[in-house]
Parts: structure tokens; C-alpha cells; sequence
């Protein structure tokens, strides 16, 4: 999945994706993806470094506040309705779609990729805590979008695994064995 997310927003030092990132935060080693050596962390903590500036600075945007320490303020009540907005106006399939509607002349691809990156990166996130904490149920909720990215991806072998893994739980398995 980390190297399916490398390979589609990758980009070049010229536009705004990972390689653009890499230079700016003088990461060594990111330019080309291998399964050798450091490139799993590294790529991991750059994927979650991204992540919280963009999260940072889409706070600060949506409640038009100048710096993130002014939210400290804010009601828990509060902080959850606006944490709810910043995922559904701008790290969401359906801010995808709603952007995707737009007329020609007021469509901008680079929101478009920005809320597209947002989205995965967290679900990313999302998966990768989910294994580390060992919460079964929320890695078995990432398997049909992984599908689908491993198919747009044209990685077969994983669509083969994910699919298989599909069936055995929802068709074949019994509890136990789930």
C-alpha cells in the first residue's frame, strides 16, 4: 500500500507531489522506491509528516484561525464538529465528487490531488495504526478500497491476496476460522 501510494502521487520536483516534498525536507534516499534498507521508514514518516502539516494547516484554514494553538480554546463538542468538516469538505470521496461536478472553467486539479492525497494518506495512516494497535476489524474495513487501489494500481498478485482474503471472510470461513 505505501508503495502503491509512492508510485501514484510521486510526482516531480517541479509540481507538488512526493518528490517535490523530499526536496523541500532535503529526505535522502526517497527518489525511487525499493524494498532495501531504510525506504519503509523513511517513506512512513514522511507519509506522516505530510499528513499532520496538511491536517495543521487545514485547521487553521477551516476555523480561520492564524496559528493551531488558538484552538486550544475550543469545546470538545466543538473541536468534533469542525474535525467532521475538515474530513468531509477536504479529505473525503465525497469532497472528490463534489469538486468533480464543478463547471470546466472552476475545476482545479490541484485541489482535486490535494484532497485525493489527503483521503489516502489517511486512511493509510489509519491502517497502519490499526496494525500496530492489532484492531482486526478496522485492517478488514481497508480491504475493499485497498482492492480497488491494487487493481488501479495494476498490482495483481495483491488484488489476488485481497480478493481471496475477501472471499474467505464474507463467503467460505466459518466464525472461527475468521
Amino acid at each position: 500500500l505505501e508503495h502503491n501510494l509512492f508510485k501514484q502521487y510521486k510526482g516531480s520536483r517541479y509540481s507538488f507531489g512526493l518528490v517535490h516534498a523530499i526536496d523541500v525536507l532535503r529526505r535522502k534516499g526517497l527518489n525511487a522506491a525499493t524494498v532495501k534498507g531504510q525506504f519503509h521508514h523513511n517513506l512512513e514518516e514522511l507519509l506522516y509528516h505530510i499528513a499532520e502539516a496538511r491536517i495543521r494547516d487545514l485547521w487553521c484554514v477551516v476555523v480561520g484561525v492564524e496559528d493551531i494553538a488558538e484552538l486550544r480554546s475550543r469545546q470538545p463538542g466543538e473541536l468534533h464538529r469542525l474535525a467532521s468538516k475538515i474530513v468531509q469538505e477536504h479529505a473525503s470521496s465525497m469532497a472528490l465528487r463534489k469538486l468533480s461536478r464543478l463547471p470546466v472553467n472552476e475545476l482545479d486539479a490541484l485541489r482535486q490531488q490535494s484532497v485525493q492525497f489527503t483521503r489516502d494518506v489517511l486512511g493509510y495512516i489509519d491502517l497502519n495504526e490499526a496494525m500496530k494497535s492489532g484492531d482486526i476489524g478496522r485492517m478488514e474495513l481497508h480491504l475493499p478500497r485497498m482492492l480497488f487501489r491494487f487493481i488501479a494500481g495494476k498490482n495483481s498478485n495483491y488484488v489476488n491476496e485481497v480478493l481471496h482474503l475477501l472471499h474467505g471472510l464474507h463467503r467460505e470461513w466459518t466464525p472461527e476460522i475468521k
